[in-house]
């Protein structure tokens, strides 16, 4: 605009007055918005444990599908995958669908062999919230329906905010890894419904098995911490530790005791090794205008053009341990919205 006016005509402080020009447009303004994005948080409290225990607090979700084949027919599988926060251990369970009552089969299926949670962390799929309702009206009156009394006790089951993917980072970053894995060992062959199993448990093992901690360089040095070290007491690759221990004594007390002073030893290195090794913050770690009660936000709808993103105004902030808003309840046309802080935009004063 000022290079085709300064064609005809000299004006002087053209430069500052087409800046408030288009300060003073909303639409312009709209097109410029950047989404808040808050400083990351630190690490919450469920990712530390006093207690050399795996899988108290774990993350769920389902990927998928995976083709293969019952008989001559082609049918479609899916794997719910459970993350422990503390060890980044997971474990894997093969579903027949996204339904509730497939979740809820894989989580008893996950609490008979690896124990029960005491806190779930998912995202807001039907399915997990059908699993949650049901849970929750289990511990209610667990006699009512004692099909799902056993995972119904003492289980908190806590989801992210709508469209917030990042919050559930902790299983989303395992998943890309299983999907990897997958490809690698089967490609895109399709497998019978046996073989599938045997490569989901294959699949687990070598996640399991992933290091934590840095590789020594040293052959003397331990050997670094994995996964498989929380749930058999050894690397799964290389059994000779663990069942040497076994062989040197005899006495069933004995054992137990030398058993879970190896798993503590293994404990207090995961705490002063891997922990430590997640204070730095790759991004999100400058601080920004926080969002408050009554603020004028755009919406960033993922499929929605910049030119056409729904007004709303902030009528209540959720704040993490570290005071940040890390969500909001917006009101807008059509009702209130929960979203997270990043997928919203302040409207700037012109």
């Amino acid at each position: 605009m000022r290079n085709h006016l300064q064609q005809k005509f000299w004006i002087v402080g053209l430069r500052t007055a087409l800046r408030s020009i288009v300060n003073r447009c909303f639409d312009c303004r709209r097109q410029r918005a950047l989404n808040s994005q808050p400083r990351m948080a630190d690490l919450p409290a469920s990712r530390f444990s006093a207690t050399p225990v795996a899988f108290q607090t774990v993350g769920v979700d389902f990927f998928g599908p995976f083709e293969n084949f019952v008989g001559k027919k082609l049918v479609k599988r899916y794997i719910c995958i459970f993350t422990c926060f503390v060890t980044r251990a997971v474990h894997l369970e093969v579903c027949e669908d996204l339904s509730t009552e497939s979740c809820l089969l894989a989580l008893r299926r996950f609490v008979a062999r690896r124990g029960q949670p005491s806190e779930i962390l998912s995202d807001n799929g039907t399915n997990f919230q059908g699993a949650a309702r049901m849970i929750a009206r289990n511990q209610k009156d667990a006699n009512r329906n004692i099909q799902f009394a056993a995972v119904s006790i003492g289980i908190n089951w806590k989801f992210n905010p709508p469209n917030a993917p990042h919050f559930g980072g902790v299983w989303e970053r395992l998943i890309g890894i299983c999907k990897r894995v997958f490809f690698t060992i089967a490609g895109s062959q399709r497998l019978n419904t046996e073989a599938f199993a045997t490569l989901v448990c294959e699949v687990e093992s070598t996640l399991n098995d992933r290091p934590l901690t840095t590789v020594p360089s040293d052959i003397e040095d331990l050997e670094c911490l994995t996964p498989s070290h929380f749930l058999i007491g050894r690397a799964n690759s290389n059994p000779v530790e663990f069942s040497q221990l076994l062989r040197c004594h005899t006495g069933t007390a004995r054992v137990y005791g030398q058993i879970k002073e190896v798993l503590q030893q293994f404990w207090t290195r995961l705490m002063k090794e891997f922990v430590t090794s997640l204070r730095s913050r790759p991004k999100w770690h400058k601080s920004v205008e926080p969002i408050k009660n009554g603020d004028l936000v755009w919406l960033l709808e993922p499929n929605t053009p910049r030119g056409i993103w729904p007004l709303g105004r902030v009528i209540e902030t959720y704040h993490g341990s570290d005071s940040v808003a890390r969500s909001c309840k917006v009101k807008t046309q059509k009702g209130e919205l929960i979203r997270p802080a990043v997928k919203l935009a302040l409207v700037q004063a012109a």
